[in-house]
Parts: structure tokens; sequence; C-alpha cells
């Protein structure tokens, strides 16, 4: 039996080892590590994307299409075409391309144009000057900044097979009537030439491939062939034509006047 004093003395309770391994609170196991966690995966590189180029804008048109008002067929083969071009004071035509060219200025022009980047650019030219630029222009805009009428003729290339004189021909005009023929410029595709005549006045037989011929003032010749053959031509100021290649030929100015063409022989 407990006495007052038993009750009141500190009480101990001795439990055995293997009971307190069995609860788990003592022993020799190691604590649980955590569980290893993986590293983040890297992200993936990105991909590049090849973009093609965009397409380039189409050139502008022609200047006949671009403007009819400005700019007209004069004459015409597959090989090239012969085009006038005629500004009013102040007047200005649209953007357009020319394929390879060359230029005779009929009269004198004081010019301002835009090129197809947005540039301005300017100049003046002479009557009698040829303009042969190299290569293709893929577009520009012409305006007349003088107080006269302003007049081009313009030799456009075209990509037909040149009519060429055959072998055998009689020389060239340039070679064979120096005093009438004079080569004003000179390209790979095509001599600008200036052909003139006094009153009365033969040339020496020559041939001419394909040219294209433009009139300065009324003419009228005798046209003598290789063969003797003789026949007559005429033409009024301004007109311009087309001739086929031709083997041999003189020609002789008939008129009471000078007569002077311009001559653009293909080659």
């Amino acid at each position: 039996m407990l006495t007052e004093k038993d009750r009141k003395a500190p009480l101990y309770i001795v439990v055995a080892p293997a009971l307190l391994l069995n609860l788990g609170i003592v022993g020799c196991a190691q604590p649980r590590s955590a569980p290893a966690v993986a590293a983040p995966a890297a992200a993936p590189a990105p991909v590049k994307v090849e973009q093609a180029p965009p397409e380039p804008p189409p050139p502008p048109p022609g200047p006949v299409a671009a403007s009819p008002e400005v700019y007209t067929v004069v004459a015409e083969s597959e090989a090239a075409r012969l085009l006038l071009a005629t500004w009013a004071p102040g007047q200005g035509d649209a953007m357009h391309s020319h394929p390879e060219y060359v230029m005779y200025a009929l009269t004198d022009m004081n010019w301002q144009g835009t090129q197809l980047d947005g540039s301005e650019v300017g100049g003046t030219v002479g009557a009698g000057q040829v303009l042969t630029p190299s290569g293709t222009l893929a577009g520009h805009s012409t305006r007349n900044a003088g107080e006269s009428e302003a007049k081009m003729l313009i030799l456009e290339r075209k990509t037909g097979a040149v009519q060429s004189v055959p072998e055998g021909s009689a020389p060239a005009s340039v070679e064979a009537s120096p005093k009438q023929y004079q080569v004003l410029a000179e390209t790979p595709w095509v001599r600008v030439v200036k052909a003139s005549w006094g009153p009365g006045e033969r040339d020496t037989m020559h041939s001419h491939p394909e040219v294209f011929v433009y009139a300065f003032a009324d003419a009228n010749w005798r046209v003598r062939t290789a063969a003797g053959e003789q026949t007559r031509l005429s033409m009024t100021a301004g007109q311009a034509q087309h001739q086929p290649p031709d083997a041999g030929h003189s020609i002789k100015n008939i008129g009471k006047q000078p007569a002077s063409v311009l001559i653009f022989e293909m080659k």
C-alpha cells in the first residue's frame, strides 16, 4: 500500500530497449534521405526557319503602255521598235521601263526625272545629241522642264533576230560613201548614222542591214540597184520607216533642196 510519501516521489518507468526499437524510437537505422530531384531539362534550341526573300515588285510597263499620249511607235520589226516621244512644256510621263535603247534628240530639252527609288535627276540635252545608256532601265519618269515642246527618237531593242546583209554584198554605207554617211554613235547592237545629200548628189553603191530611217525634211531620191534597176523613193519630214536588208544600191537626191535622214543600222 502506498504511503503519502510514496505518492509524492517521482515515478520512473523503465521500458525495455527491444520495445523502443520496435517503436522506432531508437536503433541503428540511418535517417531516410530525401528523394533525388532531377535537374530541369535544358530548353530546346530555337529552330531557325529560313524565309525566302520577298519577290521584287514587277517592273513598270513600257513607255507606250504607260504614257501613250507621249510615246508613239513609228516603225517596228522583230529586232527593234522606233518610238517618237513628244512632251509639251511642263508635261511629264508616267513611271515606265525600257529594254536596251538609244535616243536621238530632235530638239533641245531641259528635263527633270524621277527614278524608281524616288531620287530626282535632271539635265539638258541638245538637238542632234545621241544618248546611248548601257543596259536596261528598270523605271523612271521624265518631265519637260522647258518652255517649248521637246521631241526624242528612241530605238528600243527587242529579242528577235536581226536581218543581216547576205555575203558578197556591197560595202557598208559608211565605208562606201563617208561623205554622205556620218556615224554619230555606235553600240554593240546598233549604229546611228546621219545621211545627207545635196541637190542632185549621188552616193556610191553600198549595202545596209535592216535599218530604221527618219526623215528630217521632205526628200525625193532615185534608187539604183546593183542589177541596174531604178525606183523612186520619197519621204516627208517627220516620217519614219523600217527597211529590210539591201545587198547593194546607190541613192541620188533628185529634189531641189538638201535631203537628210537619220538611220539606225541594226547589228
